[in-house]
């Protein structure tokens, strides 16, 4: 029996959009790599933005970031997140190793938000930058890369949530801190306030802040430190009991493991400007 043909096919019934073929071809919805390497030095990084979003992991050492008028401290799993055009800068304190990227993304992807966040030693998203920078240049790539920087910000965007809505133990352990910034606060002390054990508490606190409580109650203190030293007027000696340090040296010790400076040098270098 003869067959009776059918309708004639439209081009356009397996695919709606024309598509490039050739590995070079990137689908519209995956974010655009632009730049991206690692940096092993000792430097001071002069003020400068970019047209993408820079993804910035510190890998070794220390160094403050700078974004407007805030000073941000920087470790080893310090990630900041630099909103496009967004002028910066970065001093280090001794050597310091980063890796960077440069993303161009679509709208909806990653918001134009500063983001500093501090990730656990053990975090996946620090593989996965560099995994990026590692396959960048490598051919027949891009779909990988893309999909690569599509995982790292939405990685960002549940580690940012989760420091935005910290639970409610850890929200209590904070408050009796900042009550108390200035004493020393014995660990079980700490835990009966927030109603856990002294080991879970330490765990939300790595989770969350990224360090112990203690070590994130002097963190604290020494960022009252350094705004009081920026005021130019307050002798250091006076600036370590404001502090909760009675004894200036102690204080000079703690404040140089911390940024690579005296409180005398940190001073001078912010008041010398860039």
């Amino acid at each position: 029996m003869p067959r009776t043909p059918g309708p004639p096919r439209r081009q356009d019934d397996h695919a709606s959009v024309p598509r490039r073929a050739g590995p070079d071809f990137i689908p519209a919805a995956l974010p655009r790599l632009l730049h991206a390497g690692r940096y092993d030095a000792e430097d001071r990084c002069p003020l400068h933005g970019h047209a993408g979003v820079e993804i910035l992991l510190v890998r070794r050492g220390r160094c403050i970031v700078t974004v407007g008028e805030q000073e941000l401290p920087a470790e080893p799993n310090s990630l900041f997140v630099l909103p496009r055009r967004a002028d910066h800068r970065h001093r280090d304190l001794g050597r310091v190793a980063t890796s960077y990227l440069i993303v161009a993304a679509p709208p909806g992807v990653a918001g134009d938000r500063l983001r500093h966040l501090q990730l656990a030693p053990d975090e996946r998203l620090a593989g996965w930058i560099e995994d990026i920078i590692d396959l960048r240049r490598l051919p027949g790539c891009e779909n990988t890369v893309g999909a690569l920087l599509l995982a790292v910000l939405a990685r960002i965007d549940v580690l940012a949530q989760a420091m935005v809505r910290p639970p409610r133990a850890l929200s209590l352990a904070v408050a009796h801190l900042e009550r108390r910034l200035l004493e020393n606060v014995p660990p079980a002390q700490l835990a009966r306030a927030a109603g856990v054990s002294v080991s879970h508490l330490a765990e939300l606190f790595r989770t969350h802040l990224g360090c112990p409580p203690l070590r994130w109650q002097r963190r604290r203190r020494l960022e009252l430190a350094r705004r009081l030293l920026a005021g130019q007027s307050m002798p250091v000696a006076e600036v370590a009991r404001a502090c909760g340090w009675s004894d200036a040296n102690l204080f000079g010790r703690i404040f140089r493991a911390e940024h690579g400076q005296s409180p005398g040098r940190w001073r001078a270098v912010r008041t010398a400007g860039p």
